[in-house]
């Protein structure tokens, strides 16, 4: 399989199957008839919907009230916040049928039988709660750091210190982690600690509250930009002597196939291309909440290593399967930091790459 020399897409929340494969899931694109023309008004029609998705009255509205639903978090103490997330996280996972399906059917195909369908609901539920808890702490941050709370409940492992003398030293440094965590507290920590330091965001379709999450994650946080066109800003930012952070573990469909939990999962390969574009030091991000609102660990695990020799594309392909095993080892560690309600196997492979 080639890979084009093009801008991949950064990322937005891996063993031998111990059980055996679960049923392939079917193409939703084969599953669908052909789609036939749109005529120019239906076109027109359909772009006129999307502006008012984006801009109009009804996104204005929807930003307030999902901004508004925040403010309680931020009148009680971090502990009883992150205590109401968790319950708000049950509530979701109660009544979002089809997510607890995907969680249960993510969780069959990683681990196969290794959990009872008891245990498989608990885990995904947990794994909503944490999510859950890591939105709030998005909006706590600000007054995080300007309390000093920030600064109090954050422990590094030894491995920061070796990356940030790197750092010091104007070295490009390639950070990658999964949706594993409190994976907003830990950016703006290092910020705080004088990282200069870029992350790329899937934006959303709402752009009046994107605004606004742009807005709360540059208070004392990391330069942002789209993840559409992210690699160029962050190759300028690795030749500056600065770092990057990004997400791997989110669903790509315009990405390669490596292994995760056994089975191909379309993957950005942008480690991969930065790594042997900038040449940085590739660090894995492990993030832990040991307790909400209270304590947070973060460590770094690296750099890593590929074997020497073989083709660019080859190479790609090597930095990516080892970083997504450095995931799937994080998520084998305690399964219900992971988020299971996201469709992670949803792109298959063509069948020629996957019959080979």
């Amino acid at each position: 399989m080639k890979i084009e020399a093009k801008e991949p897409s950064p990322p937005e929340p891996s063993p031998n199957h111990p059980g055996g494969p679960p049923p392939e899931e079917s193409s939703p694109e084969a599953a669908q008839p052909p789609r036939t023309a749109r005529s120019p008004e239906e076109e027109s029609a359909r772009e006129r919907r999307r502006a008012r998705q984006r801009r109009g009255p009804l996104a204005h509205v929807a930003s307030w009230l999902i901004r508004g639903a925040f403010v309680p978090f931020r009148l009680v103490p971090p502990a009883l916040a992150l205590f109401f997330a968790r319950r708000l996280g049950d509530f979701f996972w109660w009544i979002l049928p089809s997510r607890r399906k995907i969680a249960n059917e993510n969780l069959l195909r990683a681990f196969g039988d290794l959990y009872s369908p008891k245990e498989r609901a608990r885990i995904g539920r947990e794994s909503v709660q944490r999510f859950a808890m890591t939105i709030v702490e998005g909006t706590l941050l600000p007054g995080w750091i300007r309390s000093g709370h920030l600064a109090e409940i954050v422990r590094e492992g030894p491995g920061v210190a070796e990356a940030f003398e790197r750092h010091r030293r104007g070295e490009p440094i390639i950070f990658f982690a999964g949706h594993i965590g409190p994976w907003e507290v830990i950016v703006r920590h290092f910020k705080r600690r004088g990282w200069r330091i870029g992350v790329p965001y899937r934006s959303t379709k709402n752009e009046v509250l994107q605004d606004w999450i742009v807005r709360t994650r540059a208070i004392e946080g990391p330069e942002q930009f789209p993840r559409r066109g992210a690699l160029r800003p962050m190759v300028r930012l690795l030749r500056d002597g600065a770092a990057v952070t990004m997400f791997l573990d989110q669903n790509e469909r315009n990405g390669i196939f490596v292994d995760f939990f056994g089975h191909p999962a379309g993957t950005v390969p942008t480690v991969g291309v930065l790594a042997e574009r900038c040449q940085g030091a590739v660090y894995f991000q492990r993030l832990r909440r040991l307790t909400p609102g209270k304590q947070y660990t973060v460590d770094f695990e690296g750099p890593l290593t590929i074997a020497p020799g073989g083709t660019p594309d080859e190479r790609i392909h090597a930095w990516t399967r080892a970083a997504t095993a450095r995931i799937e080892g994080a998520i084998r560690e305690k399964p219900s930091d992971w988020l299971w309600i996201h469709r992670r196997w949803r792109t298959r492979p063509p069948v020629s790459d996957a019959g080979a």
